[in-house]
C-alpha cells in the first residue's frame, strides 16, 4: 500500500512525516544544490572577469565601430545575473536567461576566433588570437551544458 511516501489512494505517508525523514530530505536538497552553487559561483566570477574583459576591448578599440566589448560586458552581464537568480531564488528563468546569454556570447566568440584569421595587421599573431579565443569557448560551453544536467535543473523550479 505504501512505498517510500508514495500512497495508492493520495494519503499522507506517516513516515515521510516524521522529523527525521524530512530532515533526511532536507539534507539530500541541500547537498544535490551544492554543485548549482559551485557553477553559479565560479559563472559569477567569470562573468566580472568577461565584464572587465569587455570594457579593456572597448577601450583599446581604435574604431567606432567595434562593438564585441559591449556584446561581452552584456553577455557577462546577463550570465552573471542569471546564475545570481539560480543560487539566491532557484528560479528556472535564471538557467534560461543564463543560457540564451551563453550562447550569445559563444556566437561571439566563435565568430571572433575566425575572423582573426583574416586580419593582416596581426601577422604570426593571428595564430595566438585564435588559440586564445579557443581557450575561451571551452569553458563556456562546458558549463552551459553542466548546467543543464538533470541534477542541476532539479534544484530549479
Amino acid at each position: 500500500m505504501e512505498h517510500n511516501g508514495q500512497l495508492e489512494n493520495n494519503d499522507e505517508c506517516s513516515d515521510c512525516t516524521k522529523p527525521e525523514v524530512k530532515q533526511i530530505a532536507e539534507i539530500k536538497k541541500r547537498r544535490n544544490t551544492a554543485f548549482l552553487i559551485v557553477l553559479c559561483t565560479c559563472t559569477i566570477a567569470g562573468s566580472l572577469f568577461g565584464i572587465l574583459r569587455g570594457v579593456f576591448y572597448q577601450e583599446l578599440a581604435s574604431s567606432n565601430e567595434y562593438y564585441r566589448g559591449w556584446i561581452y560586458i552584456a553577455t557577462n552581464l546577463g550570465t552573471g545575473v542569471g546564475a545570481f537568480l539560480m543560487i539566491y531564488s532557484r528560479n528556472i528563468l535564471g538557467l534560461y536567461a543564463y543560457s540564451l546569454c551563453q550562447i550569445l556570447y559563444l556566437a561571439t566568440v566563435f565568430i571572433a576566433r575566425f575572423s582573426y584569421d583574416d586580419v593582416k595587421y596581426l601577422g604570426d599573431l593571428s595564430e595566438l588570437a585564435s588559440f586564445i579565443s579557443t581557450l575561451f569557448l571551452i569553458p563556456s560551453f562546458l558549463f552551459l551544458i553542466l548546467y543543464w544536467l538533470p541534477i542541476n535543473r532539479k534544484c530549479l523550479s
